[in-house]
C-alpha cells in the first residue's frame, strides 16, 4: 500500500522580506548528512521524519526509503496497477528502487479466481519503468500467460520483449494460468524471454512438469539468455527445465551453480548441464542431503558419476552439503552420507582451491534413531579407504581450504576431527585443514 504525500508550500513561494532569518541557524555539511543517515538505513519512520527537514536530506533519505519494496495483494488490480499508478505520478522516486519483491497468495483458491495474476504487462512494465532495479523476485503469484489477450484482442506490450540485460532474478512458487502439459515449465520460460544476460537466476519451491521427450522439444526456450550464477533449490521434476536451459547461451556463460538433487533423476539432469558448463564453472554447490535421505538401495558412485564434476577443469570451489544418516535407524545395508564425500572427493579437479563438506542429520530424527545412524556414520568413515582422497587432495597445487562442518555435538566432532587428522597428515601439516 502506498501512501501519497500532500505537497508542502516551500520557502520560495513566501516573499522575501517575510521569510524568517536564517543565519544563526546551523549548517550541517551533506556529507555528515550522508553518514549519518547511513546509520538510520534500517529504521524506517526515522528516515520518514528526516526526509521532511530539508530539501537537502530528501535524496539520501530517499536511497534507504525506497531501495526495496514489497508490494503484492490478490488481484493485479487492486495490487500492481496501483503501484504503476504510483511510479507514473511519482518519477523522482523511481531512481532509487533498487530492488522489488512482487507477492501473491500461494496455492490461493482457483474455484473462486482469487489469483494475484502477473503477466507481460506488468512485468514489461515494471522493468521500462525502474530502469535502476537490479533485483526483481517473483513470489507465489501466478504468470497469466504471454496467449493471454485483453479485451480488444491484444497486449499493450510487445511479446515477446527485447531482452534485456538485468542482475537478479528470483522465482519462488510460481503457478501457471495455463492448464494442460508443461504449464510450469513454459511459464518460467515464459518469464525470462524477458531477459538476456542475467548476472544470477534463483528457482525455488517450483514444481516443473514431468514432460516426454518429444514436448522437451518443442519448448520456446529464450536461446539468447546468459545466465552467470544459477541456484535451483527445493525444486521437483526439473528435467525439463534443465534441458531447456541447455538449449540457451547459458552452457557457455556459466560460472557458478549451486542444485539441491531430490532424486536420482535430478542427479541425472543435473549432471548434463554441469558437463556442458564445465570448462567454465567456477564455484559448485551441491545438497545431496534429501538424496542422502530417502535412497538406499542406488550405486552412490555411479550417482556421483552422473553429476560429471570431472568436466569442471576450471573450478575453484567445491562444497557438498550431504546428510549424515537415513531419517530411519540405519542397518548395515543403508548409504551413509559419507559414502558420497568419500566418493567424490578422488575425482575433483586439480584447479580446486576451496573444499567445503557439511554434514548434517535429519532435521527429525528419533534421538535413539540418531545415535544408531551416528555409529553407522562412524563405522562407513573407519572403513574409508582414505588414498585416494589424499593424493587427490595433494594433486591440487593452489588449494587453500579443505572446510568440514559436522552438525553435531562437541564430544562428536572431536572424534571425526581426529579421524580426519590422523588420514590427511599432510593437509594437516599445510594447515588447510578447518573445522566448524
Amino acid at each position: 500500500m502506498v501512501t501519497r504525500l500532500t505537497p508542502r508550500v516551500m520557502h520560495r513561494d513566501i516573499p522575501l522580506d517575510s521569510r524568517p532569518d536564517t543565519q544563526a541557524r546551523p549548517h550541517i555539511p551533506l556529507e555528515l548528512v550522508d553518514i549519518i543517515l547511513d546509520y538510520l538505513h534500517d529504521d524506517k519512520p526515522t528516515l520518514a521524519a528526516c526526509s521532511l527537514v530539508s530539501r537537502d536530506w530528501r535524496p539520501s533519505t530517499r536511497y534507504h526509503l525506497f531501495q526495496a519494496l514489497h508490494i503484492g495483494g490478490d488481484a493485479i488490480v487492486g495490487g500492481y496497477d496501483n503501484f504503476l499508478r504510483f511510479l507514473d505520478a511519482s518519477p523522482s522516486i523511481r531512481p532509487y528502487i533498487r530492488s522489488l519483491h512482487v507477492s501473491g497468495t500461494w496455492k490461493s483458491n482457483i474455484a473462486k479466481g482469487e489469483r494475484c495474476l502477473v503477466g507481460p504487462y506488468v512485468l514489461v512494465s515494471l522493468l521500462d519503468t525502474l530502469t535502476a532495479l537490479t533485483t526483481l523476485t517473483l513470489d507465489g503469484v501466478v504468470w497469466a500467460g504471454a496467449a493471454r489477450r485483453n479485451l480488444q484482442g491484444l497486449w499493450p506490450v510487445k511479446w515477446p520483449p527485447i531482452p534485456r540485460k538485468f542482475d537478479t532474478l528470483v522465482l519462488s512458487r510460481i503457478e501457471s494460468y495455463d492448464r494442460g502439459p508443461s504449464q510450469y515449465t513454459k511459464s518460467v520460460f515464459q518469464i525470462l524471454h524477458t531477459f538476456g544476460s542475467l548476472q544470477k537466476l534463483a528457482i525455488t519451491d517450483i514444481h516443473f512438469d514431468a514432460m516426454s521427450w518429444n514436448n522437451i522439444a518443442r519448448l520456446e526456450t529464450p536461446t539468447s539468455l546468459a545466465l552467470r550464477t544459477f541456484s535451483m533449490l527445493g525444486v521437483s521434476t526439473s528435467q525439463a527445465f534443465i534441458n531447456g536451459l541447455r538449449r540457451t547461451q547459458s552452457v557457455q556463460s556459466l560460472t557458478s551453480l549451486d542444485l539441491q538433487c531430490n532424486s536420482i533423476s535430478d542427479a541425472h539432469s543435473f549432471g548434463t548441464l554441469i558437463r556442458d558448463a564445465g570448462a567454465n564453472l567456477e564455484s559448485l554447490d551441491v545438497d545431496l542431503s534429501r538424496l542422502t535421505r530417502h535412497v538406499a538401495t542406488s550405486s552412490v558412485s555411479d550417482t556421483m558419476r552422473s553429476l560429471n564434476i570431472t568436466y569442471c577443469t576450471a573450478l575453484t570451489r567445491l562444497h557438498l552439503r550431504v546428510c549424515i544418516h537415513p531419517e530411519w535407524a540405519a542397518p548395515a545395508d543403508l548409504r551413509s552420507g559419507w559414502s558420497y564425500v568419500s566418493s567424490t572427493l578422488p575425482s575433483i579437479p586439480s584447479s580446486i582451491q576451496v573444499v567445503a563438506i557439511t554434514l548434517s542429520p535429519p532435521a527429525e530424527v528419533h534421538e535413539d534413531a540418531d545415535e544408531v545412524g551416528f555409529d553407522h556414520f562412524f563405522r562407513h568413515l573407519l572403513k574409508t579407504n582414505w588414498d585416494p582422497i589424499a593424493l587427490a587432495l595433494e594433486r591440487c597445487q593452489g588449494l587453500k581450504e579443505v572446510r568440514f562442518d559436522l552438525k553435531s555435538n562437541a564430544t562428536t566432532k572431536r572424534q571425526f576431527k581426529e579421524v580426519v587428522i590422523k588420514n590427511l597428515p599432510v593437509m594437516d601439516a599445510l594447515g588447510v585443514l578447518q573445522f566448524a
